[in-house]
């Protein structure tokens, strides 16, 4: 692994420990729509679940425009 490489990851840490949530988010989201109850449940989890869809795409569009201007 490149310094170069090390320093990107150390940079962005918090976009990518950003995506590792919104992944645990959508798990949870899995979980509980298989486990609810009620249709309230359902829709708290597909809330869960489409913010957490929102949050991965977010953070890779900065990583991808981060990369494109060169760090």
């Amino acid at each position: 692994m490149s310094d170069k490489h090390v320093y990107i990851e150390n940079k962005d840490r918090h976009i990518y420990k950003a995506i590792e949530l919104a992944n645990e988010l959508l798990d949870i989201s899995v979980d509980g729509t298989r486990e609810a109850r009620d249709d309230s449940s359902m829709i708290f989890f597909g809330i869960i679940r489409d913010y957490a869809f929102r949050i991965k795409k977010l953070a890779n569009e900065v990583l991808k425009k981060k990369e494109q201007e060169g760090g």
